[in-house]
């Protein structure tokens, strides 16, 4: 629900009425639950009976009482359960109901409990300190030192104290510009508020954007230039040199050491991107420039504090793949059964094959060359994804999220997905520790937070139509979606209308960009940094635009490689005769040029053909074809 649909909360003279139903109900029982056992299972019978309830207040008393049970519990997800019901139904203050749960949590939860404790109020950290909201964040986190102490746990004290410690740090930075964002409400033309304001978002805070729009304004001539690059797009090779080049020449005159280190690694992001489409010594530059950066920290996430006590997780995650040696040029490996959907996860290190007859999933190693692993299934009726670290899997009947880990296979998380009609998407980049997308018919599609689950509150930017309530991009029944293996851009078609749409959502920080274009161009794949869209039409930016190709009648069709800058194409041939076994060519480019560095010809694999521009498969073609490059190559 939007703000505006959001049930206001009732009075206490307006609830006495169901509070006296519900005392009469449960009360013997809520008297009589001693246990932990008691008190949950009395919890998620009163979480089933708000799901039916029909009456807002009725609802809310069933909420409140069932979230201080689970609380009383030390239920951490059955608590979050019922606090993300009482925010999404209720005009309420999220971020206020989270922080208090958690915090009469941490005086609960047992102590084998700790680590995921960590965990939530990590997350709620993180969204105090982006949102400059430092009040009762700081007394979650006392509580959560204590919880530390109880474990007596060294590792978790150290780790809680540390936390405790970049609040205050951060709570200090930004008292020291508080006036100067009070200014830029007042006065959104101030060359100094700009300038101070537009630092802090990029250096502390990590919003870039936010920043370079008030470096922009800022009257300094350096930072102007460098924002007017960095506000470009689409970004061209040779325009993202001269931004790195800017960076790094900026980097070189700063005497605050954290600022130098940050425009380094900034300048370095920008090389590492531009360098695959560069040539000679402007190459060279390029690829020493970024591994020298490279040093001092991960490129592509410069809002990284190196004594961060809790570091945001990186957009996507490459993996070095050694795969095995080939007997034969061509080599077969058989599955146990026929393959209903194939996904692409842990970092492009497996291929996860959805097998309905045998209610599995099968995980081939490219560095075994086999499969090793399987996940089963309570039935075939699912959706799933795979991200670096994570599974997650939506069963359709129940209407529930799990998350598996893909260190041990196991089921770490499940949840509730908030929607009437059965979950029809789920999807995340095969590298990303980033948001997971899930959709359903007739509602608005949402972006969890990988770590619980929960719905992230973005700020949701429509360039086609301007709303200012806009929503993201829902999936229904006959939608397909493919993610960047970055998880920051995600792309949108149907299958049962035409033209079909070519929809791109783009997540960058806390806002959510939406693109849209009237158009049929078969499969969306985005390449594995986001920025560009490989269709049966050719390339695409992610903001919807033609960036190479010609057209329908293209003589190949491009799918962007697993992760790096690289594509492969494939020959169109409308011949309907042509299958699996067909010999055809396949040319290997640097993502968005038409030159190709190599053609390996009769390869074994069916061509491009028209069908593919109004395919209904799950399979389509752009998950026929998987190509994973070194990563050490630029």
């Amino acid at each position: 629900m939007s703000a505006q649909e959001r049930n206001p909360v009732p009075g206490k003279e307006e609830s006495r009425a169901s509070l006296d139903l519900v005392r009469e109900i449960y009360g013997d029982r809520y008297d009589a639950a001693r246990s932990q056992k008691a008190k949950s299972e009395l919890a998620r019978e009163i979480l089933d009976a708000a799901d039916l309830e029909k009456d807002v207040v009725a609802t809310h008393v069933l909420l409140e009482l069932g979230r201080n049970i689970a609380i009383n519990a030390g239920e951490v997800d059955l608590t979050i359960d019922f606090v993300n019901r009482l925010c999404d139904q209720y005009q309420v203050d999220a971020e206020d109901q989270r922080i208090k749960a958690l915090t009469r949590l941490c005086a609960k939860v047992p102590v084998d409990q700790t680590e995921s404790m960590i965990e939530r109020v990590g997350d709620a950290c993180d969204s105090a300190i982006e949102k400059d909201r430092y009040g009762s964040i700081g007394q979650l986190v006392k509580a959560l030192v204590k919880l530390t102490v109880r474990s007596r746990e060294s590792e978790y004290r150290e780790i809680a104290l540390e936390m405790q410690k970049q609040l205050v740090v951060m709570r200090d930075l930004h008292e020291k510009v508080r006036s100067y964002l009070k200014n830029l409400e007042k006065n959104p033309a101030d060359l100094e508020a700009n300038l101070v304001v537009g630092k802090y978002y990029c250096f502390v805070k990590g919003l870039w954007t936010a920043g370079m729009e008030c470096l922009a304004k800022s009257g300094e001539a350096d930072f102007q230039s460098i924002a007017k690059l960095e506000l470009q797009s689409p970004m061209t090779a040779e325009s993202r040199l001269e931004l790195a080049d800017q960076w790094w020449e900026l980097s070189a005159r700063q005497e605050n050491e954290d600022e130098k280190v940050l425009m380094m690694i900034r300048a370095g992001s920008h090389y590492s991107l531009s360098a695959p489409r560069l040539n000679g010594l402007q190459k060279a530059k390029a690829v020493a420039r970024a591994a020298e950066a490279a040093g001092f920290g991960e490129l592509g996430v410069e809002n990284r504090k190196k004594d961060s006590a809790k570091q945001a997780p990186s957009p996507s995650r490459s993996v070095a793949l050694q795969p095995v040696q080939l007997s034969e040029p061509v080599v077969k490996y058989d599955l146990p059964a026929a393959f209903d959907d194939v996904s692409v996860g842990g970092s492009g290190r497996f291929l996860v094959f959805q097998l309905n007859t045998l209610n599995k999933l099968a995980f081939y190693d490219l560095m075994a060359g086999k499969v090793t692993h399987y996940v089963e299934l309570e039935n075939a009726d699912i959706r799933f994804t795979c991200g670096a670290d994570f599974l997650y899997i939506g069963y359709r009947n129940r209407n529930t999220l799990e998350k598996w880990s893909l260190s041990g296979f196991k089921k770490v998380l499940t949840t509730k997905l908030p929607f009437s009609n059965p979950v029809d998407m789920v999807i995340t980049g095969a590298g990303s520790t980033g948001p997971v997308y899930v959709g359903a018919m007739h509602s608005p599609g949402l972006l969890l937070n990988p770590r619980n689950l929960s719905p992230v509150n973005y700020q949701v930017v429509d360039h086609v139509y301007r709303k200012s309530d806009a929503r993201i991009y829902g999936a229904g029944p006959e939608s397909r979606m493919r993610a960047s293996f970055n998880g920051q851009t995600f792309t949108n078609w149907s299958t049962n209308v035409s033209p079909a749409g070519f929809r791109s959502i783009v997540v960058s920080g806390r806002l959510v960009h939406c693109f849209r274009q009237h158009d049929t161009m078969g499969y969306l794949a985005p390449s594995a940094d986001g920025e560009l869209i490989h269709t049966s039409k050719g390339i695409y930016t992610m903001q919807t635009k033609p960036f190479s190709g010609k057209g329908l009648f293209a003589q190949s069709f491009s799918v962007p490689a697993v992760q790096g800058n690289y594509s492969v194409r494939v020959v169109r041939d409308d011949n309907r005769k042509s299958d699996a076994s067909t010999k055809s060519s396949v040319t290997l480019h640097v993502n968005g040029e038409d030159q190709p560095l190599v053609t390996l010809n009769d390869v074994w694999i069916r061509p491009g053909a028209y069908a593919d521009f109004h395919t209904r498969e799950k399979v389509a073609l752009d998950k026929r074809i998987f190509f994973s490059p070194p990563q050490t190559c630029l």
